[in-house]
């Protein structure tokens, strides 16, 4: 796990070489696959879903019936920083940004506030007073980005965004948007493949090695759509410009492949209508099921 402030050391800083084998993606397509067999409905499972059924299957089913009734999203400030960092990262990709922070901040918002859905209407009923506080934000957080990561402009493999957002593996579709840039790529040699992605997800959050880990569903997803997991992972807050990193190993792949298939174990049981144990804890201040849950913790020192 490395440290940094600056987010061009984080990507660049060196790890030991992880090598795969070549077949690793057919292997672990058909884990999965085998796995979600049980399952009596098509599921959805992103890092947050694995951690809430795993957790405690009340929260997974409460969070589905929350989700099902929709609204507006309670990250809209995380949501469009990092949707304007992605765009300034795309149109800045090969030479120093033609606009100012500024600028740019405020036309990206006009371009969201001129489309349909949740986030175009919430940008649309904001006050004047609150788009332009918003609009300098995003402003400063796009020339800490900038400041931080110089010598992106003249890195050979460079995507803003990931590459793979969804696959679907039998009744079972992995999902994960958390990533914000991709940065170099895998090398074939032999019967092996040797790791060189580097997946970057911008937060508004401190940097942990909870948040870091939970990139495990991303590097999975890439793995399955390159045929090689990636070589780092890198959690990085636009607003203060500070950052985490580690490297992907076999033991990190192997815990989140395992976290994947116990979660769906469990959604299989629930939709077969087994009587799940429900388990009381920090998590039920958060939980939808929180007032009407026989086993919610509700001791005055809870949490």
């Amino acid at each position: 796990m490395t440290r940094r402030s600056n987010l061009g050391d984080l990507i660049s800083a060196e790890g030991p070489t992880i090598t795969w084998p070549s077949d690793w993606a057919p292997t672990i397509r058909q884990l999965v696959t085998t796995t979600s067999a049980g399952l009596g409905q098509p599921t959805n499972l992103d890092s947050a879903s694995i951690e809430e059924v795993l957790t405690c299957p009340g929260w997974w089913v409460g969070q589905r019936e929350v989700d099902e009734i929709g609204g507006i999203p309670g990250g809209l400030q995380l949501h469009l920083s990092r949707r304007v960092a992605r765009s300034w990262l795309a149109e800045n990709l090969t030479s120093a940004p033609s606009v100012r922070p500024l600028t740019f901040a405020g036309q990206a918002l006009e371009r969201i506030a001129r489309t349909e859905g949740i986030v175009g209407r919430s940008l649309r009923n904001m006050s004047a007073a609150a788009l332009t506080e918003l609009r300098s934000e995003l402003a400063m957080m796009l020339a800490t980005l900038d400041a931080d990561w110089p010598n992106r402009v003249e890195l050979e493999h460079f995507l803003p965004s990931g590459v793979s957002t969804r696959t679907r593996l039998g009744r079972v579709t992995l999902n994960s948007d958390l990533v914000d840039a991709t940065v170099g790529q895998a090398r074939q040699s032999g019967d092996v493949i040797e790791a060189g992605a580097t997946l970057v997800s911008l937060t508004l959050s401190a940097p942990t090695l909870t948040r870091l880990e939970g990139l495990g569903i991303s590097a999975l997803l890439h793995g399955l759509r390159t045929g090689c997991p990636p070589a780092r992972i890198v959690s990085w807050n636009l607003s203060t410009g500070t950052g985490i990193a580690g490297t992907v190993d076999e033991s990190f792949v192997a815990m989140w492949l395992g976290r994947v298939c116990e979660a769906t174990r469990r959604i299989s049981e629930i939709q077969s209508w087994f009587e799940p144990r429900l388990h009381g804890g920090e998590h039920c201040q958060i939980c939808p099921m929180f007032d009407m849950c026989p086993s919610a913790d509700r001791s005055e020192y809870a949490w």
